[in-house]
Formats: C-alpha cells, structure tokens, sequence
C-alpha cells in the first residue's frame, strides 16, 4: 500500500511539474545587465495542490516550489515542516526569514528571537545542511548573534565542504575576519 502511495505521489508531482513548466513564460528585466527569467504562472488551484503535497508527505521539492512563489504564510509553513517532517530546508529558512525581517526594518534582532532564529539553523547544519553549516561557520567565526568560537565554526566549514575546499574556504573567511580587525 505504501508503495502505491509513493508511487501515486511521484506522478501527481511530475504531472504538476510538467503542468508548471508548460505554464512558465520567459520575462526579461532590464537592470545593468540583461536577465532572463522563467516565471512560473501558478493558478491558485495549482498552489494549492502543492501545498497539499508538502503538507501531507513532508516532500521538500513541494515546500521550495510553493514558498519560491508565495512568501506571505512562509514562516508558519516552514515552522511546520520544520517540526513535523524535520525538513532541513525549512529549518534553514527559518532562520533566514527571522533575521532577514530584522535586516529589512533596519532593526537590531532581539536575544530570544535570535536564540530561536540560531537554534533552527543549528538542527539544520547538525543535519549536514550545506547553506545552514557556511552561514553558521561564519556567524562563529566573525561572532555574530553568536559567541565567537573559532573551532567550532572551522568543524562547521570543514562538514560543509570535503576537505581540500574546506582548507581555502577556511582562511579565506579567517583573513577576511583579520583583516577586519585591523580596520576597526
């Protein structure tokens, strides 16, 4: 039964890819450079049926295509795969919709906002999130919302990346950070 079930899941999800991708039109945006754009044109009936998917199987692909298009009830998804489905990409994004909130309101993020903001990008890079380890590395290492840990943020570096990138990565970020001291 489970089979038929995934089996089941894995065509509703292609049918909508091939539904979303015959619906995307190209969108050029004129800035200093030329951009091109596949914006998909999702019909309210099409958001729903994706939120559907994420929310009743926990599937991730849904959950980034539905908040890629609306990012109004963000949050309260991501808390929700979060939590029940421990979805390592909304753990991510958490963190990323808390403080980016702060940054946009030219704010300075509050401790217990921040414990929570830190305490979901923690679950995310502890479950080998590539984005949550960098972003986390480097909060350690420059002290941000964070108490500086040097060896903790260089372990964190050095999961995210084999270990050959790691080694440049790693003083690339500690001679930014020197340097930096020297400027202030």
């Amino acid at each position: 039964m489970k089979m038929h079930k995934k089996k089941n899941t894995n065509i509703l999800i292609f049918t909508l890819v091939v539904v979303l991708f015959c619906n995307c039109f190209i969108t050029a945006k004129c800035s200093d450079e030329n951009i091109i754009t596949i914006t998909p044109q999702y019909t309210s009936q099409q958001l729903d049926s994706i939120k559907k998917i994420f929310i009743e199987t926990g599937d991730e692909n849904a959950y980034v295509e539905y908040y890629g298009y609306r990012n109004d009830d963000e949050l309260m998804y991501s808390l929700y795969m979060a939590n029940t489905y421990n979805s390592t990409i909304a753990q991510y994004r958490i963190y990323q919709i808390m403080t980016e909130f702060y940054n946009n309101i030219g704010v300075e993020i509050d401790s217990l906002t921040n414990a929570l903001a830190i305490s979901y990008l923690k679950r995310s890079a502890e479950q080998n999130n590539f984005y949550a380890q960098c972003e986390l590395s480097r909060l350690l290492l420059y002290g941000k919302g964070v108490t500086q840990d040097t060896i903790a943020a260089k372990e964190y570096i050095y999961r995210a990346y084999e270990k050959k990138k790691a080694d440049k990565i790693w003083f690339i970020n500690k001679r930014d950070y020197l340097n930096s001291l020297k400027k202030e």
